[in-house]
Order: C-alpha cells, then structure tokens, then sequence
C-alpha cells in the first residue's frame, strides 16, 4: 500500500516537472530575475507562476467543458503573451543599466517579481495548451497523493532552477579576474534578446566600468583592450 502511494507521488512529482521544466517565457523571466537581482526574486516568478497553474486546476476540475472551449482561442492568447513579453523584455533593458541598483531586494520588488511570473504563465500560451493535454491525464488520476506529488515536482523546479541560474551567474563573475559585466553571464538567448531590443548594442551594467578579461584574451594570458580601472 505505502509503496502503491509511493509510486502515486512520484508520477505526480513527473507530472510536475512537465509542466514546469521545459523551456519557455517563465523559465526565461526566472533566469533574469535570478541573475538580476536575486535568488528570492526567481523564486518567487516561480511562485507567481505555479499560483496561474493552481488556477488552471481548478478551472479545469470545476469547468471542464468550458476548458475544451478555450482551444479555437488559443492563437489570440498566444499574441496577449507575445506583447507581455516584449513588455518585459523593455523592462529588463531599461533597468539593466542601472543593474548595482536593483541587486538589494525589497518588498515591492518582490511583489513584482511575483505578479510577474503570474502574468506570464497566465497570457502564456504553453500552460493552457498543457492543461488541453497533460492536465487531463492529472485530472484523470486526481487524488490527494497525485496532488502532492505534482505541487511537489513544481515546487522543486522553481526551487532548483534558480539556484542553479544564481550558481552560475556567481560561477560566471568568479571565473575571469575582476569578473565580467553581469550581461556576459545570461544566458546567451537572453544576450541575444536584448541586443535585440537596444537595436544590437548590449546593455551596460552598472555605473561605472569595471574591470574585464575577455574569455579570449583570458586564455591567451592577456586583458582585454577594455580594461579599465577596477570601480
């Protein structure tokens, strides 16, 4: 019997990990908040986001042939999310610049973390796609171990995912002498996104240069012609 739950959780815990571990506009808005501003600040996008998918269940327990109706407007959801994510990628651009300013959380950045990440799972179009598919074998196997076990596979990935992206954003910094701007550790989609919103110039983080040896210069045992005066 116990092993029977066992098995129950652990495909709830899979279930989970479904829905929240492929890649998508979530995950992106938790690696930069991570990297950003703070573990915290991931984390809680992560929350902001699994409160949409409390929605979703209970939308699709309560409602679900209104669910089923929801499909011929998923390509109008899908645009919704788009402009949320230009929004926000405006946003990250904006504030990149002044980055040493945002590094101490504060509570209202934490709410803004927070409805961030319920935003975007919310206007996403992946969430409501999974729960037309995936979230009909949950509610199929709905039961307080299956439950568990899915809160639980969403709970670790928004817990794990962060720690890893703060991880290697410090790894990142540490790595070359006087650490790289904090733009050079985001991941490279990120890099790419943001060049592409400040029209191919990437953004300057901090006030003041600091010191930079590129990966290349690094390994042929020289500074970059960038280099400037530590600030």
């Amino acid at each position: 019997m116990a092993f029977d739950v066992f098995v129950t959780v652990l495909a709830g815990v899979g279930i989970g990990l479904s829905l929240a571990a492929p890649p998508g506009p979530v995950n992106a808005v938790i690696a930069s908040h991570t990297v950003t501003r703070s573990w915290r600040a991931g984390f809680l996008v992560g929350v902001g986001a699994t409160t949409a998918d409390t929605i979703f269940l209970a939308i699709t327990i309560l409602a679900r042939s209104v669910v089923a109706g929801i499909e011929p407007y998923v390509p109008f959801i899908a645009l919704l999310g788009a402009g949320v994510m230009v929004y926000f990628a405006w946003s990250t651009a904006k504030v990149w610049k002044r980055a040493d300013a945002i590094v101490g959380s504060t509570p209202e950045a934490h709410a803004k973390s927070y409805a961030t990440g319920l935003s975007v799972n919310l206007t996403s179009p992946y969430p409501i796609l999974w729960w037309l598919t995936a979230g009909l074998v949950l509610i199929r196997q709905l039961g307080p171990a299956v439950l568990v076990g899915f809160f639980a596979g969403l709970l670790l990935w928004i817990s794990a995912f962060p720690f890893s992206s703060a991880g290697g954003a410090a790894a990142c910094r540490a790595g070359l002498p006087g650490g790289p701007p904090l733009f050079d550790c985001l991941p490279a989609r990120l890099r790419r996104l943001a060049r592409l919103v400040r029209g191919g110039r990437p953004p300057v983080i901090g006030r003041r240069p600091t010191a930079v040896f590129r990966l290349s210069g690094a390994a042929r045992g020289r500074p970059s012609s960038a280099r400037t005066a530590r600030g």
